[in-house]
């Protein structure tokens, strides 16, 4: 019997609708280029000018440093400048210095009877140096600090920067070759105050460098400075000026060295945090600021101090687009050729921009979220996360999360140290009144700021010499100050 129920089969047409966000390929190297590090963007950039003829390389620092120590006497130089080709052969025939900069400071500083902590400070400074002998195109002696030491201040800083710079060569670790000839001219010449006023911000008086023309700046300066009211004495207001002591000052200048480290090579492998991907510099200037101007990188404190946040310069290579490539041609092959690698010279070069801006921009938004940090330092930070960052400056969570990576992480340089971008997103734990109080109140602080009250109590029970407290009762004196938070949370921030 033929049952009841057919089966039919066949198609059936639907319409639908789908929203799909592609990303182009700019916009994927836009990306891409946000969780690169320096050095690997550096190689990016090399490699996108082999690759495209619109673009090309105006300066490069760290291979003008190089270059300029070779041609410095190694190699002798030709009026035009090398070619890439001789630039390579005179690196492959330089003479190998068995002895490195680091290397000649540190024979010098071993045999040195100093503390502990100071041979620990000043090794740090010597690994710190360029080929220039300078550490201003380098971390800030800050950095090395150690901030549980109460000896670890300005003075000390000052104080250990002043020992190497009297190893030989003398004027070693100065903020730059201009300030390497202030430190060498008070060191070999104390008495040489015309000398010492000159280099002292007071170079461009030496250009040029004609006695009777400096002469008359210098004296112009001193009517100047004497003109305003309750101006202090200047050191060389006690001698002799003349054409005499000016050529005597101007010949001493030029028997000093802005380069003495230059007969060596430099060798900074083994400061292990000279290899940290600096993404932002921040420091607090003094001057009036009206508002914040955070695509400028600046933040206002208050009315006489600001933080300027800048990406370190120096440290990628500049680019620009070849002349040739900007004119118009009138033949159509040569036109679409010229389009063709012009169209993808502006947008590298416009994707570096967006890396760089986005970086500034979201270094800027984390100054404004956690100003008590750079104010007051460690042990200030509030519950910040990515996604408040990102709404604050308009972009999506994943762009806050590529360029603030644990996994490839980058750094912000601060008067208190070095500090990883990821370091200031910090979850949060309850604190609030004590209990009984009657106004009681709940708020959120960071992570960051418990782990400091945690070392607190610890430093405190330690000077009153008790014995070392348990998890719980670091938990219960905690829980006193109105922050609620578990034992086993405790024994984790203790541990780490």
């Amino acid at each position: 019997m033929a049952s009841g129920y057919t089966q039919s089969q066949g198609q059936i047409q639907k319409a639908s609708q789908k929203q799909i966000q592609r990303m182009s390929q700019k916009q994927i190297q836009a990306v891409r280029f946000l969780t690169l590090s320096s050095r690997d963007l550096r190689e990016e950039i090399y490699k996108a000018v082999e690759e495209n003829p619109a673009l090309e390389i105006v300066e490069d620092v760290s291979v003008n440093a190089d270059y300029d120590r070779i041609t410095s006497g190694a190699v002798p130089s030709s009026g035009s400048g090398m070619t890439a080709d001789e630039y390579q052969r005179a690196l492959e025939n330089l003479e190998d210095n068995t002895e490195t900069l680091q290397e000649h400071l540190l024979f010098q500083l071993d045999s040195m009877n100093i503390p502990e902590d100071v041979q620990a400070f000043c090794t740090q400074l010597i690994y710190n140096l360029d080929q220039n002998g300078c550490f201003g195109s380098g971390l800030k002696p800050e950095t090395f600090l150690d901030r549980t030491n109460p000896r670890h201040d300005e003075e000390f800083i000052a104080k250990c920067i002043e020992l190497v710079q009297r190893l030989d060569p003398i004027g070693c670790c100065a903020k730059n070759p201009e300030d390497s000839l202030l430190v060498q001219a008070k060191i070999t010449g104390p008495d040489q105050t015309l000398a010492i006023f000159l280099l002292d911000g007071n170079l461009e008086m030496l250009n040029p460098p004609e006695p009777a023309r400096v002469l008359k700046k210098i004296k112009d300066f001193q009517k100047a400075w004497h003109s305003k009211a309750f101006a202090p004495a200047l050191p060389i207001d006690q001698i002799k000026l003349d054409e005499a002591e000016v050529s005597a000052a101007i010949k001493f200048i030029l028997s000093l060295n802005p380069h003495p480290a230059a007969g060596f090579v430099s060798d900074s492998t083994k400061a292990g945090i000279q290899a940290a991907d600096i993404a932002l510099v921040v420091e607090k200037k003094s001057g009036a600021l009206q508002i914040d101007d955070l695509e400028r990188g600046l933040i206002r404190i208050d009315d006489k101090n600001y933080f300027e946040v800048k990406t370190p310069g120096g440290y990628l290579p500049k680019l620009r687009i070849v002349p040739l490539f900007q004119k118009k041609s009138d033949k159509p092959e040569v036109q679409a050729f010229r389009e063709k690698y012009l169209n993808k010279a502006i947008d590298f070069l416009g994707n570096l921009q967006f890396r760089e801006s986005t970086i500034l921009l979201q270094g800027c938004q984390i100054v404004l979220e956690q100003k008590e940090f750079f104010l007051k330092g460690p042990g200030n930070l509030k519950p910040l996360t990515r996604r408040s960052i990102a709404e604050k400056i308009g972009v999506h969570e994943s762009t806050v999360s590529r360029a603030t990576s644990r996994k490839n992480p980058r750094f912000v340089q601060t008067e208190f140290g070095l500090f990883p971008l990821s370091y200031f997103f910090q979850s949060g734990v309850t604190a609030g009144s004590s209990e009984g109080n009657a106004e009681s109140t709940s708020s959120s602080i960071s992570a960051d700021t418990v782990k400091h009250l945690i070392k607190q109590i610890e430093d405190e029970n330690k000077k009153a010499g008790g014995k070392k407290l348990s998890d719980q009762k670091v938990c219960d004196r905690l829980n006193e100050q109105g922050i609620n938070i578990a034992r086993r949370t405790v024994n984790k921030y203790r541990n780490s």
